[in-house]
């Protein structure tokens, strides 16, 4: 709905501000790059939209905003970076330009050198967009690990139980489970490896036999607060 309300207020100004058929060619190829960045960035900028309307959930959890940025990432990198696929209203006005079927009324011209011109300033933009996010949203790597904890995923998982979530638990192991030295300083482990492993077979079997309509937050609320856990019988 929200872009459907752009492309119109778009198509309105077009229709009012475009030069004629009689208009100079300079005006004309100033107005199909104009038109061709305004397309773009309505496709763009409605990837931001949607992940700001994400992170503005109230059930937003860290699992649930890593996944947000990185599809937000992933999208940027791989349609408008890597492979210039671009987005549908993009898509849509070029193959209508080529047809000669967008508005018919205006004068445009889009040479090879104005389309290549066009794809320059969209590429700059998409990466200069992708840097900004990233340096807006960093996601640590041990936050990242511990996602293996999140209960809704361990429920939901295809992988079969005994083998999920075993790296994830190994690499935690090796941050929290193995005396390190740093600076001549040595830091002792605060997990023992053997029991974290064998706890967290327990754990995830556990997890996925009884709870299964909790949510992540009331579940390990109760953990933070020391309460009696009810198991299914």
């Amino acid at each position: 709905m929200k872009n459907t309300l752009k492309i119109r207020t778009c198509k309105f100004i077009f229709a009012r501000g475009l030069p004629r058929k009689n208009a100079s060619r300079e005006r004309a190829s100033i107005r199909y790059k104009f038109i061709s960045l305004t397309y773009f960035l309505i496709d763009i900028l409605s990837i931001v939209d949607h992940l700001c309307f994400e992170l503005q959930s109230d059930s937003l959890n860290y699992a649930n905003f890593v996944k947000s940025v990185n599809t937000c990432l992933e999208e940027i990198q791989e349609n408008y970076v890597d492979h210039e696929i671009y987005g549908d209203n993009f898509r849509a006005f070029k193959e209508k330009m080529d047809k000669k079927e967008f508005m018919p009324h205006i004068k445009l011209i889009n040479t090879p050198q104005l389309v290549t011109e066009a794809k320059e300033i969209m590429k700059e933009f998409s990466k200069a967009l992708l840097r900004n996010l990233k340096t807006r949203f960093v996601v640590d790597e041990i936050v990242v690990l511990f996602q293996v904890l999140i209960i809704e995923d361990i429920r939901s998982s295809n992988v079969d139980i005994a083998l999920y979530g075993i790296q994830e638990i190994d690499k935690l192991i090796d941050i929290f489970g193995i005396s390190k030295t740093v600076d001549k300083v040595e830091t002792q482990p605060i997990i023992d490896p053997i029991e974290t492993r064998s706890e967290w077979r327990l754990f995830k079997r556990f997890i996925k036999n009884n709870y299964l309509d909790e949510t992540n937050e009331i579940f390990w609320s109760r953990i933070a607060n020391n309460l009696t856990f009810k198991i299914n019988t």
